[in-house]
């Protein structure tokens, strides 16, 4: 916790540290994706049931020096299949930026629609995410 300060003279406090900001930048992805939850790696490590997690992406996002994966919740019965199809799906983005036409997943459609922003960093293999530059 901190002081924030300002010019008028008030005293405002909030929670500030690298945490803080990590949490805000990974629900900053719930803007343009429709997961609820976000887990980079770290976070993920400490889980008790990783099977119940997707590995999503892999990004830097803004304020970030190196790129991560990003987990996110699975609902399923069966995470293997899931993910191989995702993971597929997802690499035709990043290698082409194209997506079957009948593709309904909003997950794949948004990768897609960074992709013609110019967000994969194909070089690095990494979705280079500044929220700004993203409508």
């Amino acid at each position: 916790m901190g002081n924030l300060g300002n010019k008028s003279g008030l005293m405002q406090f909030g929670i500030i540290g690298q945490a803080i900001n990590v949490a805000s930048r990974l629900e900053g992805l719930s803007r343009h994706f429709t997961h609820k939850m976000y887990l980079n790696s770290a976070l993920y490590k400490l889980i008790l049931n990783p099977d119940s997690m997707q590995k999503f992406i892999k990004v830097r996002l803004k304020g970030w020096v190196d790129a991560d994966w990003i987990y996110v919740p699975f609902k399923g019965s069966d995470i293997s299949t899931f993910q191989k199809e995702w993971d597929t799906k997802r690499e035709q983005i990043e290698q082409t930026g194209k997506l079957d036409k009948n593709e309904k997943d909003e997950n794949l459609i948004a990768l897609q629609q960074w992709h013609q922003h110019g967000l994969w960093n194909a070089e690095e293999q990494y979705w280079d995410i500044h929220p700004r530059s993203v409508n």
